[in-house]
């Protein structure tokens, strides 16, 4: 599922309702240049989600901000970071779903 939320600046960030629980979300602002952020139910395999791979940076996974708990039905943002969810700030996601699960949405 694709999509786009609007951040509120606190580490109790928007809930996004996908109708499914994600295998794999990625998230970019796009009113602003951060960088894109890529969580996974398998490096993390319980919340938080916090070991994000930055597909635009050199670097490799790092494992403190852009903090994302999955939810059964979508997820929320943890994290009160710019990159994912500054105050009023647009932000794209892609939520990818396990191949197994039927989705309701």
């Amino acid at each position: 599922k694709f999509g786009t939320y609007t951040g509120n600046g606190s580490a109790t960030g928007p809930i996004v309702n996908t109708g499914f629980e994600p295998a794999f979300v990625i998230l970019k602002r796009t009113d602003s240049a951060d960088n894109w952020s890529m969580t996974d139910n398998a490096r993390n395999t319980t919340n938080p989600r916090n070991k994000a791979l930055y597909p635009n940076l050199t670097q490799s996974e790092l494992t403190s901000g852009y903090t994302v708990n999955y939810l059964s039905n979508g997820f929320q943002i943890a994290d009160s970071g710019g990159g994912v969810n500054a105050s009023g700030g647009t932000f794209l996601y892609i939520a990818f779903v396990p191949h197994n699960v039927s989705v309701n949405s």
